[in-house]
């Protein structure tokens, strides 16, 4: 079974995966680009609704009643998966709308930034960068390393806190190899040509929403009357940290020619990587003892040439590895959604009814601008920032 599944992979993926790249050169050199942690935190916070909201969609249509007010954990759970956890996921509905054009930093469009003479497909693949402030520091992120801190954040979770093999450090440092196997194969410099330590920090900081969803002493989610409640909002900007800036946290190429273009290209902006040596240095200090899998050797003061060879792993290959660290039946869904969803008890049967699912897609603000019922204290998008 494990072997049809990797293989089923390999099919489906071929040799290379592809990536989105950012362009953080030039949403650097954009000093007239504002802020966007409102619209950023606003956008994923109207998901998590919608996840609620649509979990009590499914729930409503059975005839469920439980008399203690218990909920189906594993539905909700799926449903989460299933909005945040995919390349590319349902929160590009509205990170990537055209509503947000004005918040972009930096290049508006695919054809303006110079990684379009280089990367595969860049019209697909190219996403936008804003810039963003946290408690210590302003820099740039594109959205695709928001993609990383869900959906390999989900996968880094599942290998680390599922998996009671060894230590905790143990497993994220052999998880963080993981991601790096897909850096430097596939999902890397074998697709985009593009090797992004900034990927692997992303995937790193992302477990902490999923540690922290529904479990932990302040989750985001609680169980009441049947329903689940949003009780605290996420913020994620007290989750990263500069770290998802490629200006900073530098890239390594696949061609020397690609390389060259790109140090050119920020020149020409005024701006070289990293732009923030002062940065890098407190970065490297903060991400002990993983520095070394997360930071790109010049942002820890090393020379390097920012060149490298794609290995030789295939999809599948990289797979396998994954299946190293969690099981076959973990990647599947990070890869194709959670799959059969478990519906509550029905009053009738008094059995779990399993359903075929295919992608859950939450009612989108795209096809469906309808305002959502808030909970408590918890924001939905202003009208002006909701997409439409």
């Amino acid at each position: 079974m494990k072997l049809l599944a990797l293989t089923m992979l390999a099919i489906l993926f071929f040799e290379t995966a592809l990536a989105g790249e950012p362009d953080d050169f030039m949403a650097r050199a954009d000093k007239e680009a504002p802020v966007a942690n409102e619209f950023l935190n606003n956008a994923l916070n109207y998901k998590l609704q919608l996840v609620a909201e649509h979990y009590q969609t499914v729930s409503d249509r059975q005839i469920y009643v439980d008399p203690k007010g218990g909920c189906s954990r594993k539905l909700f759970w799926d449903l989460a998966v299933d909005t945040f956890d995919r390349n590319f996921p349902d929160i590009y509905d509205v990170l990537g709308n055209h509503a947000a054009y004005d918040l972009r930093a930096g290049s508006k469009r695919a054809q303006d930034t110079m990684m379009k003479d280089w990367v595969r497909v860049h019209y697909k693949m190219w996403v936008p960068s804003y810039r963003v402030k946290t408690a210590d520091s302003e820099f740039v992120i594109g959205i695709d390393k928001i993609d990383h801190f869900f959906a390999h954040g989900y996968l880094n979770y599942l290998a680390v806190e599922k998996n009671k093999t060894g230590t905790r450090a143990q497993r994220l440092r052999d998880a963080l190899k993981f991601n790096m196997e897909q850096e430097n194969g596939p999902w890397g410099l074998k697709g985009s040509k593009v090797k992004s330590y900034a990927d692997i920090s992303a995937s790193e900081l992302g477990m902490k929403f999923w540690e922290e969803l529904l479990d932990g002493p302040n989750p985001y989610f609680q169980c009441e009357n049947g329903r689940y409640v949003q009780k605290r909002r996420f913020d994620l900007f007290s989750q990263i940290d500069a770290s998802l800036d490629e200006s900073v946290n530098c890239n390594t190429y696949a061609e020397t020619d690609m390389r060259d273009a790109i140090v050119q290209h920020s020149k020409t902006l005024g701006v070289a990587c990293p732009v923030d040596p002062g940065l890098c240095k407190r970065l490297a200090q903060a991400k002990k003892p993983n520095a070394d899998l997360t930071l790109h050797p010049i942002c820890r003061g090393l020379k390097d040439s920012q060149v490298e060879q794609p290995s030789n792993l295939t999809v599948s290959d990289v797979m396998r590895m994954g299946s190293g660290i969690t099981s076959i039946g973990n990647l599947l869904p990070f890869w194709f959604g959670s799959g059969k969803m478990e519906i509550p008890m029905t009053k009738q049967s008094g059995q779990a009814i399993q359903i075929n699912s295919g992608p859950l897609t939450p009612h989108s603000p795209i096809s469906n601008p309808s305002p959502i019922n808030r909970q408590g204290p918890i924001e939905t998008l202003k009208k002006s920032e909701t997409a439409r």
